[in-house]
């Protein structure tokens, strides 16, 4: 049972270019990023869009609680120039409007969230708006390593899907006990050890589909927009045609990767795919709303590693139980709203709200607090 969210309220106005005003620029027409996998980076997009139509948006700032900045900084570096502006014109112009703001002069900006997912965002913010924000909640895939963000308070949400995962037979793909051929799905970039050890080892195994993507150009079309003679080229498929693969596989493998969380997770879920989490250190969005071991399965790093470890017996044995893999799967289908953005009656933007709020209340207005403290409260 979700408890009641509070009030917030969403700047607008001339400097705060909606996702659509921005995605109607020339650089992101080109680019066409929510047909492709760099659509991962955009949950700035899903947040916006979900919280413009949220049931708790109030237009009197009197009565909000909480304060969503709708900056969209990696969207709006993609635009590039547009309409007799450029990104760090635009990047000022919020700014200038969150400084001249009374609600955050109020509180110094500590009742104000944001997001921005993209390890690369100082450059995108610019130092200016990168010193403002430092106060303000920032939503994250995960805790960003070092000093990549300027905000002591964190709180981690999903990645954003493809726009192809949002289509209307998407809640069929996740329809219990459908006929799923393939027992096991990855295909990725080897960057480590658990990664290489699962091609090695189950690569070109029946019912699997695990491939690795050594060559560059390879790594290049399953991270970013392709052409079809590109793709034809290494031999790889498309992110459409890789999902395809998803939707009829029984367990999708999600092992660490640069960083332990995934896209991966969230795109396996949309599929109806069971996700085997290979981390030892990633959580799902949402712990404490979001029960993910009744539809995941987790094996430490180090276990995967070890010859004598069988991950295809595992997974074969859960297959066979009938009764424990439907339940899986029903988890699975009941669970999705909670964790996609783009699932029909998706709860994620009030999720977000929950932790927003907890972070407020316990973290960025406690001046004693530490950034860990910060990130340990805003998970919860």
């Amino acid at each position: 049972m979700l408890e009641p969210t509070v009030p917030f309220f969403m700047y607008e106005g001339p400097a705060f270019p909606s996702p659509d005003a921005l995605l109607a620029c020339r650089g992101l027409k080109r680019l066409a990023p929510l047909e492709e996998p760099m659509a991962q980076f955009y949950a700035e997009m899903g947040l916006h869009r979900s919280l413009a139509i949220h049931p708790q948006r109030t237009r009197e700032p009197s009565k909000a609680s909480l304060f969503y900045v709708p900056v969209l900084p990696h969207l709006d570096q993609d635009a590039g120039g547009c309409n007799g502006t450029g990104h760090r014109m635009r990047m000022a112009s919020v700014a200038s409007a969150l400084r001249a703001s009374p609600h955050w002069q109020r509180s110094n900006g500590t009742d104000h969230f944001w997001a921005c997912t993209c390890v690369m965002m100082r450059s995108m913010l610019t130092n200016e708006l990168w010193s403002l924000l430092s106060t303000a909640t920032h939503a994250v895939h995960s805790v960003p390593r070092g000093h990549a963000s300027p905000s002591r308070c964190q709180m981690a949400i999903p990645y954003l899907n493809p726009a192809f995962t949002a289509v209307s037979e998407a809640s069929r793909w996740r329809e219990p006990g459908r006929p799923r051929p393939t027992l096991a799905h990855f295909r990725g970039r080897i960057m480590n050890r658990v990664r290489a050890s699962l091609v090695k080892l189950y690569g070109g195994q029946p019912a699997h589909v695990v491939e690795a993507a050594h060559p560059s150009t390879a790594a290049r079309c399953n991270l970013n927009k392709c052409s079809a003679k590109a793709l034809a080229k290494v031999g790889f498929p498309s992110q459409r045609a890789h999902f395809d693969e998803m939707t009829r596989t029984t367990f999708c493998l999600v092992p660490v990767g640069d960083s332990p969380p995934s896209s991966r997770l969230y795109l396996a879920i949309a599929a109806g795919c069971v996700p085997v989490l290979l981390s030892d250190g990633f959580e799902g969005a949402f712990p404490s709303r979001v029960p993910w071991r009744d539809f995941s399965l987790r094996f430490e790093e180090s276990t995967v590693k070890l010859k004598a470890f069988n991950l295809t017996a595992k997974l074969l044995t859960i297959a066979a139980d009938s009764e424990r893999l439907l339940k899986m799967q029903r988890a699975l289908q009941a669970h999705a709203a909670d964790v996609l953005w783009e699932a029909p009656g998706s709860r994620v933007a009030t999720h977000t709200l929950e932790l927003a709020l907890k972070a407020k209340r316990d973290v960025c207005i406690a001046p004693a607090a530490s950034a860990q403290d910060g990130v340990q409260i805003a998970y919860a």
